[in-house]
């Protein structure tokens, strides 16, 4: 089973916790016993854990503090690209183009996973693909986090108005999970 870095976690549960402490006290509550471990003793964002944490704690939040539709746990990945942004990058975001920062993007994405790889393909002045190939687990949570992380980073660099969509997925019969955002 695939892992994912501890810094994956952090910005999406200081999000829930600052965001919905009412409900964070029956998150943890409701999620596996491997899940409130982990959130026990709190992920290092160095650290690795597994896949499967990641993904009970968000289907939990997206229920007791979402809708259920997963469209929480969109907004939570755009939150965690935000955050893991740094003062500098975020400058350097600023002066690069959307190509260049989603393709610098797609080579940190073994920082985060352990599994799979990811690339870009540019289509064109206002439209570029993020596409992740060969994760060992997809999983509609990673989906939706994918939409809101591409959608964070598009955005950083200055792009209005993001579109992002889903063009290909394994988890129905493709070769890969495909994004595509355009932009005004």
């Amino acid at each position: 089973m695939p892992k994912i870095r501890g810094s994956a976690f952090i910005p999406r549960i200081n999000y829930l916790k600052a965001n919905h402490a009412d409900t964070w006290p029956a998150v943890s509550k409701s999620v596996t016993p491997q899940t409130r471990e982990l959130l026990d003793v709190h992920p290092l964002a160095t650290g690795w854990y597994p896949f499967e944490t990641f993904v009970d704690l968000m289907q939990v939040a997206d229920r007791i503090c979402g809708a259920g539709d997963l469209e929480l746990v969109s907004k939570l990945g755009h939150q965690a690209a935000t955050a893991n942004l740094s003062t500098v990058l975020r400058i350097f975001i600023r002066l690069g183009s959307p190509d260049y920062i989603l393709g610098k993007a797609s080579k940190v994405w073994n920082m985060y996973h352990d599994s799979g790889r990811a690339e870009t393909e540019s289509l064109g002045p206002r439209s570029i693909a993020f596409q992740v190939h060969d994760f060992a687990a997809p999983h509609e949570v990673l989906c939706v986090t994918l939409r809101g992380w591409v959608r964070a980073y598009l955005e950083a660099t200055g792009c209005k108005a993001v579109v992002v969509r889903e063009t290909k997925c394994r988890r129905h019969g493709g070769d890969r999970c495909r994004y595509e955002g355009q932009w005004l």
